[in-house]
């Protein structure tokens, strides 16, 4: 053969390779070391890619025979003709180029007579029809009228065209390649094994036909939709070799040494290049590539690397290097492509790997084996495998086990093995009746215990309820000792919790604690509201015992519970986690849930229908804007129900207390003390009366007493909550002189945190604030004299009169001059605290004088206003009684009554007054009844409830009132909180 012959021979032989890379191989193998030839190749190549289809559809004539001219000139002729741009092909019309091959091109076409329908029409692009070109067309074309399944593309007609062209015409498949489809909807691995099988059974329906296909790839089985359910349909069956008949009778020759197929997935005998020694095991070996892709997304070998060291390393490659197992291959990809990889399988990525690991890897290597009397010997076999694999049942890719080699040894001796399988069997029997026995006969003695234990336990808790209706709860207490609580039990709940609530009303705070706990742990019968009840006298019982630690773990269990889907009846649960402040992970978890509730409460009328309890949820949600240092809006919480009907005391001292500790933080200290001074006398007086009223006939303290509002442990948290205020106040307190306020702040806050501490009857700390504040106030300030006025007292509460006598000293003579009639007031009540000597009477004259004049200007009293002149007027009868002028005095007084009528303090201070007058005068009878109707006074205002704010004046007229006894002690009224 001549250089030119060879040159045209390779160029329409490399036309014919559609895929550049394989066109590559393919010219690089086949001129060897001639580079010259490779070279004129090569060039005819370029030159054909710039004159678009000519060299292609001409390849025919360059193919013919030496010396054949009119051939060639009758090719090229026929190939540079055209076509109609819209035509029929037999009785089909062309509607559009579906795509095209080295040696044909495939139309979608609708077919007109005798059906209308859609098919697919391949045929041989003009000037293709060569001898060989046509021989592989037929091939294909018989292949495909062979089969019959309907997994593998139908042919459905066939014939040539007015130009002599061959064509067949096959079902149309709308789909898309396999690999595509799995990805882009995200198919299972279940589902893509299931589609492989279908593919499976396509290929072996092929290999029964007696025909190979020689070119399994995702792109050559396209997935289409029957009725929404996915089918695989395998196509392209273009170099389909025969195993057992002719294809056609045209003469069909596969080249020496040109690869026919797509390298990656080649099995090691295509790449031999010869093509005489294949078998449907190649097809295997492809199958297998396709599952390794469907399971990782990837194939074994990188090609697209590979082939940039030529063909050598291609076919060194595939022939003999092992691939990676698809669990294996997926271990080498980073953590972005394996979640990727991972999320198309609707998989975790840790999960994929695991469920490639073992029979998938087996099942995919077998297929891959370099020796093909190893893989599957029919598509068949590969397909039952993995349906094993689907069923849980063994997989025969695995290599043999030590079970399997256990079986064989088994097999070979039968007799030795079942002789001891049936001692075996006798001595597992034996043994596995004694155990049953033994079992059902303990069984029956640990009913009959239990039996037993439940009725001694029905009678015990009969004897602690008769105990507890009789009130002798010491000796039921004693009883509950000894009996088992560690079930939930419906006969001794209510019982533990009358113990609980006799241990809290006495203080026995750990006692309380260990029986309520005992309740939360038996009682799973009552309602949620009683449970709920009993979980916060726990936790009440845990603080005031001291166990914190107990009450941190039991609070984050209670916080766990919550849950915002059913929220509106776990008001207590609330107030569990907040009655100390919570850490960061249980204040989350409330303030989560929280927002539901606020967002159901009421605004212009609306409530949430499931929201009941409205002033506990107020209270509930002020102290959690207070735990998160939200302070004006739980300051806002406390004022917005707190005239609700149903606020009960212990809840409006809370309240109180809520308030107080916002305000403070607010810097609202005045007001704060206010909020505290309200809380701590409803906390105080009325959770000891009514521990008093309970202790005193018998009765537990929910129920003891009309007038007492709230259980117990309404009024300990109360009380909790008070501490923590006192504890921040006196923070505040100690830190003074290390605080940097304003000039005109500081001197509020002295006196503010002075006026708690008398509150509180802390006299030394409060005296201790008063002398700093009358430093601090600044010359011609107002408050000025109420700071002397409040050092007095507290001098005098301490008994300390020399202490007294200067700090009145200095105040007259700093104040003697003073027109300012509220500094005139308490610089009087100042001096008037105890009898004047000469110089403190005549340094009064000009405070005396101011008094006189205010009162002679005062209109006539008026009920309901206020009238300082009631104060004014009693202020004038002590100063005239200091000074010995009895019957002025009285005058005064008299003339102060009806103002006092509606002002208890200054009333109280107008009996004692005219009483001390009646005394000087010797009528013992009309001073003692002055005294009495001073000391009715006293007593009503503490009944009623005093104002706390008036402290300075309560202590005042004990002060006259012990000087009126003529004794220095108290009178007998009952501690408060304002004067201890």
């Amino acid at each position: 053969m001549s250089s030119n012959s060879r040159e045209k021979d390779l160029f329409c032989q490399a036309l014919e390779i559609s895929d550049v890379d394989q066109r590559r191989l393919f010219v690089e193998h086949a001129c060897g070391a001639d580079k010259i030839l490779r070279a004129q190749v090569e060039k005819l190549l370029a030159l054909s890619e710039n004159a678009g289809h000519f060299f292609s559809e001409c390849r025919s004539a360059l193919q013919a025979a030496e010396g054949d001219a009119d051939k060639v000139l009758s090719a090229a002729e026929s190939a540079l003709g055209t076509e109609p741009e819209t035509k029929y092909i037999g009785p089909y019309k062309l509607l559009q180029k579906l795509g095209e091959g080295g040696c044909g091109v495939v139309y979608m076409a609708e077919q007109e007579q005798p059906i209308r329908r859609r098919v697919a029409l391949k045929i041989i692009k003009l000037g293709m029809d060569t001898k060989s070109v046509i021989a592989r067309f037929e091939a294909e074309r018989q292949a495909l009228a062979l089969m019959d399944h309907p997994n593998i593309a139908r042919v459905l007609d066939a014939g040539a065209s007015e130009t002599g062209r061959p064509y067949f015409v096959m079902e149309l498949v709308y789909g898309v390649k396999i690999t595509d489809y799995c990805d882009q909807n995200r198919v299972s691995m279940k589902e893509r094994l299931q589609l492989f099988i279908q593919v499976c059974n396509a290929v072996q329906h092929a290999h029964q036909k007696g025909i190979i296909h020689r070119d399994l790839k995702p792109s050559n089985i396209m997935v289409t939709m029957h009725d929404g359910v996915p089918v695989p349909k395998v196509i392209d069956f273009g170099i389909a070799k025969a195993t057992e008949q002719r294809l056609t009778d045209k003469t069909l020759f596969t080249s020496y040494a040109q690869l026919m197929g797509t390298p990656a997935y080649m099995s090691p005998e295509q790449m031999e290049l010869s093509g005489l020694n294949l078998d449907t095991r190649s097809d295997i070996y492809s199958l297998g590539i396709l599952l390794y892709e469907l399971l990782t997304g990837r194939t074994p070998f990188d090609t697209t690397d590979l082939l940039k060291f030529g063909v050598e390393e291609l076919r060194r490659t595939i022939c003999e290097r092992d691939p990676l197992s698809p669990s294996a291959k997926l271990k080498t990809l980073n953590n972005e492509e394996l979640t990727k990889t991972a999320r198309k399988r609707q998989v975790e990525a840790s999960r994929l790997v695991s469920q490639l690991h073992g029979d998938l890897d087996w099942i995919v290597l077998k297929c891959l084996e370099k020796d093909r009397t190893r893989r599957y010997a029919t598509a068949n076999g590969l397909a039952i495998d993995i349906e094993r694999y689907l069923q849980e049942e063994t997989v025969l890719a695995r290599p043999p086990s030590r079970l399997y080699r256990l079986q064989k040894l088994v097999r070979r001796n039968r007799m030795v093995f079942l002789s001891g399988a049936v001692a075996i069997a006798a001595l597992f029997l034996g043994t596995l009746i004694s155990t049953l026995m033994f079992v059902k006969e303990r069984q029956a003695r640990a009913a009959e215990a239990r039996l037993r234990r439940d009725a001694e336990l029905r009678a015990a808790a009969s004897r602690v309820a008769q105990l507890v209706t009789q009130r002798h709860f010491e000796e039921a207490d004693k009883f509950v000792d000894s009996l088992p609580l560690s079930a939930p039990s419906v006969e001794v709940t209510a019982e533990l919790r009358a113990l609980g609530d006799w241990h809290a009303i006495h203080g026995r705070w750990p006692e309380a604690a260990a029986r309520f706990a005992s309740v939360v742990k038996v009682n799973q019968f009552d309602n949620a509201d009683l449970t709920s009840q009993d979980r916060l006298k726990l936790a009440a019982s845990l603080l005031r015992s001291g166990n914190w630690q107990d009450y941190e773990q039991f609070r984050r269990t209670e916080a766990a519970r919550l849950s915002p889907t059913n929220i509106f009846s776990e008001y207590r649960t609330f107030k569990i986690c907040l009655l100390l402040p919570p850490d960061a992970i249980i204040l989350p978890l409330l303030s989560a849930c929280a927002q539901v509730v606020e967002k159901s409460f009421p605004e212009d009328g609306h409530m949430h229908p499931g929201l009941h309890r409205l002033p506990e949820w107020a209270e509930v949600l002020s102290l959690l804007e207070y735990r998160r240092g939200n302070f004006s809006p739980a300051f806002n919480w406390c004022d917005r129900f707190h005239d609700l009907p149903d606020y009960s005391s212990a809840r409006r001292g809370t309240m109180s207390v809520i308030k107080a500790m916002s305000g403070w933080r607010l810097g609202w200290h005045q007001s704060a003390i206010v909020d505290w001074a309200v809380g701590v006398e409803l906390i105080q007086a009325k959770s000891q009366q009514g521990l008093a009223l309970g202790k005193a006939d018998g009765n537990l303290f929910p129920g003891a007493g009309e007038d007492l509002e709230g259980s117990w442990e309404d009024w300990i948290i109360a009380d909790i909550l008070r501490k923590e205020c006192d504890a921040l106040f006196s923070q505040t307190d100690s830190s003074l002189e290390l605080r940097r306020e304003p000039q005109d702040i500081l001197p509020l806050l002295y006196r503010d945190l002075g006026q708690w501490r008398a509150m509180r009857g802390e006299w030394e700390q409060a005296r201790a604030r008063f002398q700093d504040l009358q430093r601090l106030y600044p010359a011609g300030a107002g408050g000025e004299a109420i700071a002397y006025f409040h050092t007095s007292l507290a001098l005098l509460k301490l008994g300390d009169e020399k202490g007294f006598a200067r700090v009145r000293d200095e105040a007259l003579t700093r104040f003697k001059d003073t027109t300012a009639l509220d500094t005139g007031r308490y610089v009087i009540k100042t001096a008037l605290l105890l009898p004047l000597d000469a110089g403190s009477a005549s340094a009064l004259n000009g405070c005396a004088e101011v008094l006189r004049n205010a009162v002679s200007k005062a209109s006539p009293f008026k009920q309901g206003e206020y009238v300082s002149e009631a104060w004014d007027a009693t202020l004038l009868a002590l100063l005239e009684y200091r000074r010995g002028n009895y019957a002025k005095a009285m005058e005064f007084c008299l003339q102060s009554l009806p103002a006092c009528k509606y002002h208890a303090l200054a009333a109280t201070a107008n009996h004692v007054v005219t009483a001390m007058c009646f005394s000087r005068l010797n009528d013992e009878s009309a001073a003692h009844s002055e005294l009495d109707k001073a000391k009715s006074r006293i007593q009503t205002g503490l009944e009623t409830g005093f104002d706390s704010w008036n402290w300075r004046e309560w202590v005042f007229v004990r002060l006259l009132l012990q000087e009126a006894e003529g004794s220095s002690a108290r009178s007998a009224r009952p501690e408060s909180a304002i004067n201890h």
